[in-house]
């Protein structure tokens, strides 16, 4: 250290590295690598990590995949992974050297319905792309159908792709190695939940994309009934006794939640004048699971009505611990980051401390 304080030292230092002279030619011969520096200079841990996983690994494996795609779900980034496939099957078919006017229809028309599941602003589904990529992809889809096949020297396809395969492998991949659905993949081993679903899909269900019903094997049984403001949404094309085992996401209960009635005109939400607490943590019963789950109970009191007509409105809700973060990822992905807002890091909780942890965390 005092050699290195030296201002000789430091002022020789500072004429090399300033100075453009060619150094000096050796004149002695090179030394022998030493064994023991020449180990720092390889990869430390050379052993494959099972917390760590490629896309591509992810993708050729039944049981991963679906445990993947529950993850998104729970993620509520499942149209990421849709959009990746969708462009793939959508790449496949359009750099074939011929084409028909028949098979340009049909190309053009899938265009179409990319464009307006995942570039469209009102969409529920919708991806951020740069600009000039929604610009190019809004041109092919609202021009002549013949002018498909410009997409296939185009590159704003292949970029948005690149873009949506970025994430999938350099977001969702790592956290899928960190989350419940992968460990449990781990300590069961092949088994996984049921996924003989026998679910018929209509080409009216929300969120449906070009495509799905060609790549519907690959995430058979993934969509399932979501919950919104207290109701359950209509579970299209379900057949009855589909097997529900596939559901990893928990069933909400909820608590007589007062409805509007269909014929009445629907008044406007101000939410500010909406009162909401989490009074409490109970525990749900999961007989899918056979575990028992904490859960937030939330209280609900609505007070934008009073002016109709209508008194002061009372329902509690119950939500898991990582739907907060499914709802923020929405809300960030729709409308930009909430600086002000922001919920703390998610956690990987054990059973011993998740009480205690979520009783710090409402």
């Amino acid at each position: 250290m005092d050699y290195l304080a030296d201002p000789d030292t430091v002022n020789h230092l500072i004429l090399i590295f300033i100075d453009n002279s060619p150094p000096e030619e050796a004149t002695e011969p090179t030394s022998a690598l030493v064994p023991f520096l020449q180990k720092y200079s390889d990869s430390r841990n050379k052993k494959p990590s099972v917390l760590k996983l490629e896309l591509k690994e992810i993708r050729e494996q039944q049981d991963l995949l679906f445990r993947f795609m529950n993850f998104l779900k729970q993620e509520g980034a499942v149209h990421v992974l849709q959009f990746c496939l969708a462009v793939e099957e959508f790449n496949d078919r359009i750099l074939c050297p011929e084409l028909s006017d028949s098979e340009k229809m049909m190309l053009h028309e899938e265009v179409k319905k990319i464009y307006e599941t995942y570039c469209l602003d009102e969409s529920i589904d919708k991806i951020r792309f740069d600009p000039f990529i929604v610009e190019e992809i809004r041109n092919i889809a609202e021009g002549p159908y013949a002018q498909v096949v410009k997409l296939q020297t185009m590159r704003c396809l292949f970029e948005a792709y690149e873009h949506v395969l970025s994430l999938l492998e350099n977001v969702f991949t790592p956290m899928f190695c960190h989350s419940d659905e992968y460990f449990r993949q781990l300590l069961k081993g092949a088994e996984s939940p049921a996924r003989n679903s026998k679910m018929s899909r209509n080409t009216s269900k929300r969120g449906e994309s070009f495509g799905i019903s060609r790549i519907g094997s690959k995430i058979k049984g993934v969509f399932k009934s979501t919950t919104m403001e207290g109701a359950m949404l209509p579970s299209y094309g379900q057949v009855e006794g589909e097997d529900d085992m596939v559901e990893e996401a928990m069933m909400v209960l909820e608590d007589d939640s007062p409805m509007e009635a269909a014929s009445t005109p629907s008044t406007p939400r101000n939410l500010s004048a909406w009162n909401i607490t989490i009074p409490y943590i109970d525990f749900y019963d999961d007989d899918v699971k056979r575990e028992r789950i904490p859960v937030f109970c939330i209280d609900v009191e609505r007070n934008d009505r009073k002016a109709v007509g209508h008194e002061t409105e009372h329902w509690s809700v119950y939500r898991r611990y990582l739907e907060f973060y499914v709802l923020e990822s929405k809300l960030t992905e729709f409308h930009g980051s909430f600086p002000d807002a922001q919920l703390p890091s998610k956690r990987i909780i054990g059973p011993k401390n998740y009480v205690n942890h979520l009783q710090t965390e409402h």
